[in-house]
């Protein structure tokens, strides 16, 4: 009996138990904010080497000649070789189910010439314009007009390189 007496007497009160529960929840609760912050960050920091990435793969395509083989290569097959590597590229060019498409993915939609990027962390980042999360990036070809009409026609103007433009850079920061 001696044994049971001396755990209650080493045992917390009601208000200490309290007091300690309190401040595990506080520091659980800091400890959340502080990994979605860290979550955020490699988010952006993925995307933005990505983005570099692929305006890599246009200098590169741009100096190498890689268009000049290829004189008449699509606006979608252009992306794609832009988007090669680990980075999943859907080419759509009907509207997008964004049910469809997981969060970390690059899609281009043909009709408005913009890679979309869907955001993984959708509840962290400045998304006040866009539902779903995602980050725009407009592409403009360079082109040779065949036909003097001043835009692009997939299959008769020559396309000599892009220019890729990030829209939503708030997001971003």
């Amino acid at each position: 009996m001696a044994i049971f007496t001396a755990s209650l007497q080493r045992n917390l009160s009601r208000l200490e138990l309290a007091i300690s529960i309190l401040i595990i929840a506080i520091l659980m609760v800091a400890f959340m904010r502080y990994l979605d912050a860290i979550e955020v960050s490699a988010e952006r920091a993925t995307f933005m080497a990505a983005f570099q990435d692929m305006q890599t793969r246009v200098m590169e395509l741009r100096v190498l000649g890689g268009l000049e083989s290829n004189r008449h290569i699509g606006l979608s097959e252009f992306v794609r070789r832009v988007g090669r590597g680990d980075m999943q590229v859907f080419v759509r060019e009907s509207a997008i189910n964004w049910a469809e498409i997981e969060p970390g993915q690059f899609v281009f939609a043909l009709d408005e010439r913009m890679m979309i990027y869907r955001v993984r962390a959708e509840s962290s980042m400045n998304l006040a314009l866009t539902d779903p999360g995602r980050v725009r990036i407009k592409i403009t070809p360079v082109f040779d007009d065949a036909n003097n009409n001043g835009r692009f026609d997939d299959g008769r103007d020559t396309l000599r390189s892009a220019r890729l433009e990030l829209i939503d850079r708030e997001i971003l920061q």
